[in-house]
């Protein structure tokens, strides 16, 4: 079964960039920028934004966007009423990114793709993720789910129109009515 994984990842971020957008420049103060971004991002994801001129939260890749979050949690919880487990689903969010950037060639196997859905829904929902695409995910899931369920299976035809069961003595038509052996008065139709 294909996931949607890396298409909702990069519409996560995006979302995510939007929320810091908003956000950090209203946390107080004038120089955010270099405070709430600059000095939260890794050694090596600093050096990326100097060599590359980088100064729009857009031009980061999502690893830098967690981070970011990550790092100004307790700023940015002073403005935001964030759910009691955010934080918890936030560095969830950061594995969840991490799996799947380095991904074998293997894949992944459904319980794990199932259980980074839930998580990303979950995020997304308290970075203001819009509810269609909470949504779309919440779809992803289902057919999931939908893709490893047992198909039940008909049973076979008897040749008119009427379903057999493998066992002759039990072959019943449609509209039949039958008599339960242990209790003779009870009766009803098929």
């Amino acid at each position: 079964m294909q996931v949607k994984m890396g298409e909702f990842l990069f519409e996560t971020g995006q979302i995510l960039c939007d929320f810091l957008e908003e956000l950090l420049p209203s946390l107080g103060k004038e120089d955010w920028w270099k405070e709430y971004v600059l000095e939260k991002l890794s050694h090596q994801q600093e050096q990326i934004v100097r060599q590359n001129n980088i100064s729009e939260l857009k031009q980061l890749d999502f690893a830098a966007l967690l981070r970011i979050l990550d790092r100004n949690w307790y700023e940015i919880s002073w403005k935001v009423t964030f759910p009691p487990d955010a934080k918890h689903y936030l560095k969830e969010m950061q594995s969840v990114r991490n799996h799947w950037a380095h991904a074998s060639i293997d894949g992944f196997n459904l319980d794990d793709i199932y259980r980074d859905l839930d998580t990303l829904k979950r995020f997304a929902s308290f970075v203001d993720a819009p509810d269609k695409f909470i949504e779309n995910i919440q779809e992803e899931k289902r057919r999931l789910i939908e893709s490893q369920s047992p198909q039940p299976s008909a049973p076979p035809d008897n040749g008119k129109g009427t379903q057999i069961c493998s066992d002759a003595e039990s072959a019943f038509d449609v509209g039949q009515v039958i008599t339960l052996r242990s209790d003779p008065s009870s009766s009803g139709g098929i």
